[in-house]
């Protein structure tokens, strides 16, 4: 969606918390479920993290946002920075946004017990390497009730 003229807009994401971030000159990426809104000053380009495995985990789809202006970023719970200067591993769901000079890679950890109950239920992560920071949200998104 995209908004224009003069006003006021208000966004919403299930009740998810919102950080706005300035970027100067910089660059930024972020997971596609958490970027809620970024400022038409700002170029942008989507990528996969690893193609072909978007059927078996969430998350693996992000925006890189550049140059310079406001983006909005939503979390469930308060989100926290780990640096990055050595292999960090981050749940996919949990990762919001990291350093775009940071290299990405998705690790599985999938075993058949987890089909019948007796996995962890974080069958997928994210690696980082390289060195920058990576902006972790403590809690997955809600599932939304259905309807009956």
């Amino acid at each position: 969606m995209k908004v224009s003229g003069r006003g006021e807009v208000f966004f919403s994401d299930f009740g998810a918390e919102v950080q706005i971030v300035q970027l100067e000159n910089d660059s930024l990426t972020i997971n596609t479920s958490n970027l809620l809104a970024f400022e038409c000053t700002l170029q942008w380009d989507i990528k996969m993290v690893k193609p072909g495995m978007q059927m078996l985990a969430a998350g693996l789809s992000n925006v890189t946002v550049s140059g310079t202006g406001l983006v909005a970023i939503s979390s469930f719970g308060t989100p926290f920075v780990l640096q990055v200067n050595e292999p960090t591993y981050v749940d996919v769901q949990a990762a919001l946004a990291w350093s775009s000079s940071l290299q990405t890679d998705i690790k599985s950890t999938f075993k058949v017990g987890s089909l019948i109950g007796r996995g962890s239920g974080e069958s997928f992560q994210m690696l980082f390497t390289g060195d920058g920071f990576v902006v972790v949200q403590p809690s997955e998104a809600p599932r939304l009730p259905t309807r009956g």
